[in-house]
């Protein structure tokens, strides 16, 4: 037996009782809509929420199987939330309906059937300042409500329960009465009513002057003296008289005068700290991070992305998810939509980030074309071609390959071109007769190992960056707020008070140091295996300090990287649109971009030479050769001309390098590549 069966039983009787609603939660006197209207802080919020909400659109999906959602554009329930009805558009229906329930508690709909709309519905939102009476049989659902037009003279209206969809924040005491967040606010705006009335009648009543003349006691001054020595003074320095060269000039005082400055301090009265401490209040009630909503000095570029993200996940997440409740259980069983079908908001749409990251992601994720020629030349607003509609995929792309291949490349491409490379030189051989085709032996398949880091590696390895540059951030940033040397001459050999190039050096090094020595490691343990050898045997301790001076090279050149940056974002070398064009961008492009960019390369380099130790070590006696492989697919000209490249485990490179990443390289040619090396043996 239910609850609400068992207390009917028990009454014996259906019981109708009226609640009057609380719809006007006065403040000194003021209605509900006058403290929204003459209160910025609660309407900035409020209204920020009601903007937010309503920008993202409703649609209706069809729930045909566990992973089948298709949406649907043509039925009931889309076309009436397309067209609610014929003078509020989806925005702005939506608006008032976040409006009303953070103001008053609650939000009403009255829907019935129309002739004038495509769906054959119309839904009217009734203001909730017009509600003043709902009558409930069993003080847990709503039978009625009453509400009464003030711009319409007439006696109140009674719309059933039947007709309405009801959207309430939940009261702590009450199944039916709403709880309105004003409640909560009262004493904040009531303090804010009064401070700006106090305000508002000090610059009313108080005086204009802001500064005055004093003479002495006993100074002597005849009535005709004084009058003219203020006519001369208004003359002079009022200002007013535009041939007088004395308006701003210091006066000289005669016979012991004194000017005096009297004026009002709205710092002394602490005006502008209650007034964020107000703006927290209102933002706290409501959920929202006041950084959102109101301009934050320590907000950096990092921090408004997370804002941004946060703003669809948390704080709008619980009101989105509010709404569509009430929109599947009661609006869509209402209009008679089918049983399958649900309302949910497009949040993906705010989350997906720019057109450049989404086409990264999905491209990546697919693992080949994914957009026909006709679907990206609507984005563009192009008209489409006749041979458009179908996937066009490069010669070069396989299956798990990407369509337009990037540093991150797949092995699929990088495959790819050692197939082509290896048969280019079977052929070669072949019409120079070194290679009979006929009765050939079987050749001997050599052993190969590749310096390639996990995904794990390059993530521990930027995550470390991160870090590091967010504690070199808290240091370096205040310092040079503090400073007097801020544009120090890129040529000086003396370096800027706020840069302490040794202390940034050492912790970076202590920090890199040991990442590198693990994923060395891990790379010439790994090579062993590929090699058949016994990956037991590398030896550890042989390796701290090479490992040591290559972290401390590594971390030189990033602090030299950061300092560069820093300088031309002093000297103002960055046009002011850019992300490093002040020290706090410098830190947010390095925490963001630069550390995957920088983490990843470093990864690699160390991989790289891993493998190339554990031949030194282990393989000494055998006859190894290395093999720079580019896995860029748009890689530095030095580097592409370089890919495939073999020489002796002990000779270097055409380029004068010993492996991808060696320190003998200048910045330009190590920074950003993940260029790998290949060993093997015959």
């Amino acid at each position: 037996m239910g609850l609400i069966s068992g207390i009917r039983d028990r009454l014996g009787r259906p019981v109708s009782v009226v609640y009057r609603v609380p719809t006007q939660q006065t403040v000194l006197n003021l209605t509900t809509e006058e403290v929204y209207s003459t209160q910025p802080a609660l309407q900035a919020v409020v209204s920020f929420l009601a903007r937010n909400i309503a920008q993202l659109p409703p649609k209706c999906y069809l729930r045909t199987a566990d992973q089948d959602r298709p949406r649907d554009t043509t039925g009931t329930a889309p076309l009436l939330l397309g067209h609610p009805n014929s003078y509020l558009t989806t925005y702005e229906l939506v608006e008032r309906l976040v409006l009303d329930v953070k103001l008053y508690g609650w939000a009403v709909w009255l829907v019935i059937p129309s002739a004038d709309t495509p769906s054959g519905w119309e839904i009217d939102p009734i203001p909730a300042a017009w509600v003043n009476d709902t009558t409930t049989m069993d003080g847990f659902t709503l039978a009625s409500v009453q509400y009464v037009n003030p711009d319409m003279a007439g006696s109140p209206v009674v719309l059933d329960a039947s007709q309405l969809v009801i959207f309430r924040m939940p009261d702590p005491v009450h199944p039916i009465i709403p709880a309105s967040p004003i409640s909560a606010l009262k004493d904040v705006l009531a303090e804010q009513v009064s401070s700006l009335t106090f305000r508002n009648q000090v610059w009313k009543n108080g005086g204009r002057i802001n500064s005055y003349l004093t003479r002495p006691m006993d100074a002597k001054w005849t009535p005709e003296q004084r009058d003219r020595w203020i006519k001369s003074w208004k003359h002079r320095f009022s200002g007013n008289d535009p041939d007088s060269d004395d308006t701003g000039g210091t006066p000289l005082l005669e016979d012991g005068m004194e000017l005096k400055a009297i004026q009002f301090n709205a710092k002394d009265a602490e005006w502008s700290t209650a007034i964020t401490l107000s703006r927290q209040d209102v933002a706290g009630v409501y959920h929202v991070n006041p950084a959102m909503v109101w301009s934050n000095d320590g907000q950096t570029y990092a921090s408004a992305k997370e804002n941004a993200r946060s703003l669809y996940v948390d704080t709008l997440g619980p009101d989105l998810q509010m709404i569509e409740n009430r929109l599947n259980q009661f609006l869509l069983p209402m209009i008679g939509a089918p049983a399958e079908e649900y309302v949910e908001f497009d949040v993906n749409q705010k989350l997906r980030g720019n057109f450049e990251d989404q086409a990264a992601q999905i491209q990546t994720s697919v693992g080949a074309p994914w957009m026909t020629r006709n679907e990206a030349r609507a984005l563009a607003n192009l008209p489409k071609l006749d041979d458009g509609d179908k996937l066009v995929t490069p010669l070069n792309v396989v299956t798990g390959g990407l369509a337009s291949p990037t540093d991150t490349a797949p092995k699929s491409d990088v495959a790819y071109r050692e197939v082509v490379r290896a048969l280019t030189t079977l052929t070669e051989a072949v019409k120079a007769g070194s290679v009979s085709t006929k009765d050939a032996e079987p050749a001997h398949t050599p052993l190969k190992s590749r310096g390639h880091p996990s995904q794990d590696a390059s993530q521990a390895m930027a995550s470390t960056l991160r870090t590091f540059f967010r504690r070199q951030r808290k240091k370096v940033v205040p310092a040079i707020n503090r400073a007097t040397d801020k544009k120090a001459d890129d040529g000086s050999d003396d370096m800027p008070s706020w840069w302490d190039s040794d202390r940034w050096d050492k912790e970076l090094g202590d920090d890199l140091a040991e990442l590198f020595q693990a994923q060395a490691t891990a790379s010439a343990q790994k090579a062993l295996a590929d090699l058949q050898l016994d990956p037991s045997a590398f030896d550890e301790p042989r390796i701290v300090n090479y490992i040591k001076a290559m972290a401390a090279g590594k971390a030189q050149a990033v602090n030299d990287v950061t300092l560069r940056q820093l300088k031309a974002a002093l000297e103002n070398d960055v046009s002011d649109d850019a992300q490093g064009s002040t020290p706090d961008g410098v830190f947010d492009k390095a925490e963001d971009s630069r550390a995957d960019s920088t983490g990843l390369s470093f990864a690699t380099a160390v991989a790289s030479w891993g493998v190339m130790e554990a031949c030194r070590q282990q393989a000494s006696d055998r006859q190894v050769q290395k093999t720079w492989i580019v896995t860029s697919g748009n890689p530095r000209a030095s580097h592409a001309a370089m890919d495939g490249e073999t020489v002796g485990i002990d000779e270097q490179f055409s380029n004068g390098a010993d492996w991808p990443g060696d320190s003998t390289l200048d910045a330009d040619e190590t920074c950003g590549c993940t260029c790998e090396v290949e060993v093997s043996i015959p």
